[in-house]
């Protein structure tokens, strides 16, 4: 999977993976989630300020953990 990218600190990497955990158990909308998924990732990509980059992902990550408690289980 694409979330092996070694060249994003460890918080991006955790919110990648979460993500496309999400998108597998959300299965309708997965096309869709996916693209803007890889999307993000290329935003993130071009940020070169590493800990400004580390903080948006700890930021989208916690948007994520939001997000899940509302979803049907």
């Amino acid at each position: 999977p694409a979330s092996e990218d070694s060249s994003l600190p460890q918080a991006c990497q955790d919110y990648f993976k979460k993500a496309e955990d999400m998108v597998t158990k959300a299965g309708g909308s997965a096309e869709q989630m996916n693209q803007m998924i890889e999307q993000q990732r290329s935003q993130m990509s071009a940020i070169k300020d590493q800990a400004q980059l580390e903080s948006s992902c700890k930021q989208a990550l916690d948007m994520l953990a939001q997000q899940e408690k509302n979803m049907p289980q």
